[in-house]
C-alpha cells in the first residue's frame, strides 16, 4: 500500500514539472504573438493616416514596423540565413502595402544584410542577456 502511494506521488510530482514547463512556454509564445500584433496594429494604422492623407505620419509607421520585425527576427536568435529568408518576405509586404497605399517606401538597405541588422540591436541583445 505504501509503495502505491509511493508512484502515485512520484506521478504526480512529475506532472507538475511538466504542466510547469508547459505554462512557461505559453507565456513565451503570448510575447511573441502580442508583439506580431503590435506590428500589425501599425500596418493598420499606417493605412488609415494615409487614408486620411497624412503620408508623412503613415511612411513612419511602416518605418517603425520594419525595425520592430527586424528586431524580433534578431533578437529571437534566427541566424544569418533564416534572418534574410524572412526579412525577404517582410521587406515584399511592406513594399506592397506601400505601392497600394501610394507611399515612399522608407530606406530598407540597413535591415536587408544580416551585418547591418545585427549590430542596430546589440545594445538590446545584451539587455535580453541580463
Amino acid at each position: 500500500m505504501n509503495t502505491l502511494v509511493t508512484i502515485i506521488l512520484i506521478v504526480f510530482a512529475v506532472l507538475q514539472i511538466i504542466l510547469f514547463f508547459k505554462l512557461w512556454r505559453m507565456a513565451n509564445n503570448i510575447s511573441k504573438i502580442r508583439e506580431s500584433q503590435e506590428d500589425n496594429n501599425l500596418k493598420q494604422m499606417s493605412v488609415t493616416a494615409a487614408l486620411y492623407g497624412n503620408t508623412t505620419l503613415a511612411e513612419k509607421l511602416i518605418e517603425q514596423s520594419l525595425y520592430n520585425s527586424a528586431r524580433r527576427l534578431v533578437l529571437y536568435g534566427w541566424g544569418k540565413e533564416e534572418y534574410l529568408s524572412k526579412m525577404r518576405s517582410v521587406l515584399k509586404q511592406h513594399k506592397d502595402l506601400c505601392s497600394r497605399l501610394g507611399l515612399q517606401m522608407p530606406d530598407t538597405t540597413k535591415y536587408e544584410n544580416w551585418d547591418t541588422a545585427k549590430p542596430l540591436f546589440n545594445n538590446n541583445i545584451n539587455k535580453s542577456k541580463e
